[in-house]
């Protein structure tokens, strides 16, 4: 609520007041809306009925600025800024409007005095795309310091007997216009790639990337994957080595498994490449693949845990045909 009264007597004292929170209401719909012009107008309004309200101001410095009028949205937060000097939120957006309106030296010092604020979120301010003029300017780059992606590794606590699956977990939080890139490491110890799945989940500006893998046990001894390299831009983050024990029968020796693999990135096309004898299709989920291929990885990319693409991967030998089909239909057949 912007305003502290609660409007709800009959004294004449209190009718500004009630104005006021009724044209703050019409702006911010207008706002919402997308509506710039009407917004401006509303909480002009409602500054000029309650002027003292630091909420106001701002509110009408965020209207002026989405209309693209960055001087008139400095003015305001000058309004907010003068009636409350701690506000965190004035100060950070006329740290954007600065920006945007071309001081950078400005800026650079409603920024640092915002960053002063332990309620200020650092990775947050190091992808807000209304601080890229500071972000992009030799001089003043520094005060936009762009922390690490932040890593999630999960892994299994407990020993994975011969012959069942083992999963790791790594997510980042990255961007969402800048895609997340894995470098997967090749795993320490007996396992074998069975299937990969990636999932993303878009939270406003930012986007969410699992990748789970499941591996075979197909030994014992102490297994371990990592450290696991993510870029997405000019982004970096660093997640831990996961590590876990693998139990088998004595004397079992363990299979090979393929450490050359490369999981590809998704083509969401319906299409068969290879690269060398390594051979990866795609399709649609619950599309099947008929083919001669050995180590087969299955491959599934969902948005928000529901699958939009499915993918194999193995190896093939030369001359040999790849087959989709969705449910009794040949989509197409082709050797690669």
């Amino acid at each position: 609520m912007i305003l502290l009264l609660a409007c709800t007597g009959a004294d004449p004292q209190l009718d500004p007041l009630r104005e006021a929170l009724t044209a703050y209401d019409a702006g911010r719909a207008s706002l919402e809306a997308g509506q710039h012009d009407d917004a401006i107008t509303s909480l002009r309004t409602a500054t000029e009925l309650d002027p003292r309200s630091a909420e106001l101001w701002l509110w009408l410095g965020k209207a002026h600025a989405d209309a693209g009028d960055h001087l008139s949205a400095i003015r305001s937060a000058d309004k907010a800024l003068g009636l409350a000097p701690d506000m965190l939120e004035a100060r950070y957006d006329r740290a954007c409007w600065r920006a945007q309106f071309g001081d950078l030296e400005g800026a650079a010092q409603d920024l640092s005095l915002a960053a002063q604020d332990a309620r200020l979120d650092p990775f947050f301010v190091a992808t807000d795309p209304d601080l890229d003029p500071l972000r992009s300017d030799p001089s003043y780059g520094h005060v936009v310091a762009r922390p690490v992606l932040p890593v999630r590794v999960e892994a299994p606590t407990e020993p994975a007997f011969l012959g069942s699956e083992v999963t790791v977990a790594v997510g980042v939080l990255h961007p969402v216009d800048r895609v997340a890139e894995f470098a997967i490491p090749v795993p320490a110890g007996p396992l074998s790639l069975r299937k990969v799945v990636e999932d993303h989940v878009v939270e406003g500006p930012m986007q969410r990337t699992e990748l789970r893998l499941t591996w075979v046990a197909t030994g014992a001894g102490t297994a371990s994957v990592g450290p696991w390299t993510i870029s997405a831009g000019d982004f970096k983050g660093i997640g831990d080595t996961a590590s876990f024990e693998l139990l088998a029968p004595e004397g079992h020796v363990a299979q090979a498994g393929d450490a050359s693999l490369r999981v590809p990135s998704a083509l969401l096309s319906a299409e068969a490449t290879r690269d060398g004898e390594r051979v990866t299709a795609w399709g649609e989920p619950g599309d099947q693949v008929t083919w001669a291929a050995t180590q087969v990885v299955t491959l599934e990319i969902r948005e928000r845990g529901q699958p939009v693409q499915v993918g194999w991967t193995g190896t093939l030998a030369a001359g040999e045909t790849v087959t989709l089909t969705r449910g009794r239909q040949e989509l197409w057949s082709r050797t690669p």
